[in-house]
């Protein structure tokens, strides 16, 4: 173990990027619910790479279908920047869709299907919070 303070997995920072205010609201009340309080949210993949690029987000929730760009092009930005990046796709197409496929074969950590269940919601945050105890098991992690 490092000689850091030890950080709880719901004190990470958190990027969800939709175009829908909607969604963006449901994903962020769900996510405080699950006890997380540092969220950032964009409306745009613009918008969404520049809070990235200031903040470094470990964990991205990133609706593929975007008027101005698709959020493979986020997530092929964010994962250059940051090969450690989690990003969970949040979708309405089916997992077989081509562009799902794409963005697993790009990197995505895991598949959130739309509309939004807290229970799946969960899942994936189980899920990452068991990838980040892998990873930050001997490292000090300081989200500043």
């Amino acid at each position: 173990m490092g000689n850091g303070a030890s950080l709880a997995f719901s004190d990470t920072p958190v990027l969800v990027i939709d175009d829908s205010k909607a969604v963006r609201t449901v994903l962020t009340d769900i996510l405080r619910d699950l006890g997380f309080a540092d969220l950032d949210q964009a409306d745009s993949v613009a918008e969404g790479v520049k809070l990235f690029d200031e903040r470094r987000h470990p964990v991205v929730f990133l609706d593929l279908l975007m008027p101005e760009a698709s959020g493979i092009r986020f997530a092929r930005h964010a994962l250059d920047k940051d090969p450690y990046c989690k990003i969970v796709v949040t979708t309405a197409l089916p997992q077989s869709n081509e562009g799902v496929i794409t963005a697993v074969s790009e990197g995505a950590f895991d598949i959130l299907p739309k509309p939004l269940r807290k229970e799946e919601v969960q899942r994936v945050v189980d899920r990452l919070e068991k990838a980040f105890k892998a990873v930050t098991r001997s490292e000090d992690v300081s989200y500043s």
